[in-house]
């Protein structure tokens, strides 16, 4: 099974670091204090990481775990080690880890039929469902 993030979130995902370094550039040229513009790079660079790293466009439920697919990784948590997962009110899943780690898995509201074959699947491998 696999669920997709909304295109319009990952649309203004991938586009935030490229505008962050653009209004940097807008302020480096426009005379403003060279810190504001550093710092815009920098909070640039740190969201272009999150972005690539860290946000997955979709996630893949197999026999190993749940993959969340990042735009330039693979993140594979396995199902013994995932102690919940939770649906948060009127957007998507979070997954917490036996250590605490909070993962969200799809940050959309699923429909009524893509949430009740993900929870069979999902309980299936043991894991709790809350919300």
């Amino acid at each position: 099974m696999t669920l997709s993030e909304s295109r319009l979130r990952v649309g203004l995902s991938l586009s935030t670091p490229p505008l962050l370094l653009a209004l940097a550039l807008i302020v480096w040229t426009g005379g403003v204090s060279g810190w504001v513009a550093g710092g815009l790079v920098l909070v640039s660079l740190i969201s272009g990481w999150f972005v690539l790293f860290d946000f997955a466009i979709s996630i893949i439920l197999d026999t190993h775990g749940i993959i969340r697919r990042c735009i330039a990784r693979d993140h594979v948590i396995e199902w013994t080690a995932i102690d919940r997962i939770t649906r948060r009110p009127r957007r998507g899943l979070v997954l917490v880890t036996g250590d605490g780690e909070h993962h969200i898995l799809i940050d959309r509201k699923l429909d009524d039929s893509e949430f009740d074959t993900f929870v069979t699947r999902v309980r299936a491998q043991g894991v709790e469902i809350q919300g």
